[in-house]
C-alpha cells in the first residue's frame, strides 16, 4: 500500500480572453473567459499516509505558505474522510501572475486524492467556494468559464497554436486589480463562433480582450512594455495579460516563430533598455513608497547592470541602506550601492 504513488503536472491557466460583465450584490464579479491550459506547470506526487502532510520544493517554495496552502483546504472538502496522503509540491508556477498556480494544485489534489481514497469528488458548489478558478482547472480541454466560475462548458475547436509565457516578477494581487474595476471596464455578453481552424479562433480573439489589462497597467506599467516587446516578435498573431497578471502571452502559428520570439525576448528582456529599465526601477521604487527624482533614476539607468535581477538586487540595497543610515535616498547612497 505505502508504494502506491499518484502523480500528476499541474498546469498553467491561460485566459485567451477576459471580460468582466459586471459586480454582484455579494461583491464577486461576473465573468466571461476562454481558458486554455498550455503543457507547463507544476509537479505533484501524492502517497498513502496516515495524516495530511504536505511539502513544497522547487524555486518558488519560500513564496508558499505550508500550513494555509489551497491544497491542504481542498483535501478538506472530503467529508466524513479519514484518510490520510503524503502531497508534494515541485513549485514553478510564479505567484500571483494571473496563471491560476494555486487553483490548479487545488484541482489536481482533488483528482488525485479521490482516486488515492477511492471517494467521489466534492460538489462543484463546495469546490468554487474554495476557489472560483478551481472548477474550470478540474479539466484542461479548452473551456469556456462564466459567472464566478462555476458556469464552464467545452469549446471544441481545431489545429493548434504555440504560446509564448513572459513573468517579469511583479506580483499583481486579484483583489487589488478588481476593487479598481469600474463599470467602465465592463464588456457585453458575446456569443462564442464555432472555430474551425486557428484562423478563426485569432479572428475571434482579436475582437475580444482582457478588462483587467488596463487597471493592472496602471499600477504595473512594465507589463506594458512586455506586451509591447510581444508586438514586435515575428509571428506574433496576438499578446495579451493573462487573468490580472503579471505573466503576458503571445501566440505563434508555427513552433520555429514561437522559438524565436523567445530568443528574442530573452535578448530584449534580459538586458532591457533605458524605457524598460526606468518603469523596473519606477515601480520597485513605488511598492516600497519611495520617490526618486528623475534624475536619480537616470544616473542610476546609466550605470546599472541591464538585467531584472541586477535591478530588483540593487533596489533592495539602496532601501536598506537609506533605512540603515535613516535618511532619504540620495546620489551618495546610490554611489555608495554602486561601487563607485
Amino acid at each position: 500500500m505505502n508504494n502506491i504513488k499518484l502523480h500528476s503536472i499541474s498546469r498553467v491557466k491561460v485566459n485567451l480572453y477576459l471580460h468582466v460583465i459586471g459586480k454582484r450584490k455579494d461583491g464577486y464579479h461576473n465573468l466571461d473567459s476562454l481558458v486554455a491550459f498550455p503543457n507547463i506547470g507544476d509537479k505533484i506526487e501524492i502517497y498513502p499516509s496516515k495524516n495530511i502532510n504536505l511539502t513544497i520544493t522547487g524555486r518558488l517554495k519560500k513564496e508558499l505558505p505550508t500550513k494555509e496552502n489551497l491544497i491542504l483546504k481542498a483535501s478538506k472538502l472530503f467529508k466524513n474522510n479519514k484518510n490520510g496522503a503524503d502531497i508534494h509540491l515541485n513549485k514553478n508556477i510564479p505567484i500571483s501572475a494571473g496563471l491560476g498556480g494555486g487553483s490548479s494544485n487545488a484541482a489536481v489534489v482533488l483528482k488525485l486524492l479521490s482516486k488515492l481514497w477511492n471517494v467521489p469528488l466534492p460538489s462543484i458548489q463546495d469546490i468554487v467556494l474554495l476557489g472560483a478558478d478551481i472548477p474550470v482547472c478540474m479539466d484542461w480541454r479548452l473551456q469556456r468559464m462564466q459567472g464566478i466560475g462555476d458556469n464552464t462548458s467545452f469549446i471544441s475547436s481545431q489545429g493548434h497554436l504555440w504560446i509564448l509565457l513572459l513573468n517579469n516578477g511583479d506580483k499583481t494581487p486579484t483583489n487589488l486589480i478588481f476593487k479598481e474595476l469600474s463599470p467602465n471596464n465592463f464588456s457585453d455578453v458575446i456569443t462564442i463562433p464555432k472555430f474551425n481552424d486557428t484562423r478563426s479562433l485569432i479572428k475571434f480573439l482579436k475582437s475580444t480582450r482582457n478588462d483587467l489589462e488596463k487597471v493592472t497597467i496602471k499600477k504595473f506599467p512594465s507589463i506594458k512594455i512586455l506586451l509591447d516587446h510581444f508586438e514586435m516578435t515575428s509571428g506574433c498573431l496576438i499578446s495579451r495579460m493573462s487573468g490580472s497578471g503579471s505573466t503576458c502571452f503571445g501566440l505563434y502559428e508555427k513552433k520555429s516563430e514561437a522559438v524565436k520570439a523567445k530568443n528574442f525576448l530573452l535578448q530584449n528582456i534580459e538586458k532591457p533598455d533605458d524605457e524598460l529599465i526606468y518603469a523596473l526601477i519606477l515601480k520597485n521604487l513605488s511598492d516600497r513608497q519611495i520617490s526618486l527624482d528623475k534624475k536619480l533614476i537616470n544616473y542610476i539607468i546609466n550605470r546599472i547592470d541591464r538585467s531584472y535581477g541586477k535591478i530588483f538586487d540593487f533596489i533592495y540595497k539602496i532601501d536598506q541602506m537609506s533605512l540603515k543610515k535613516r535618511k532619504s535616498i540620495d546620489l551618495k547612497i546610490i554611489k555608495e550601492v554602486l561601487g563607485e
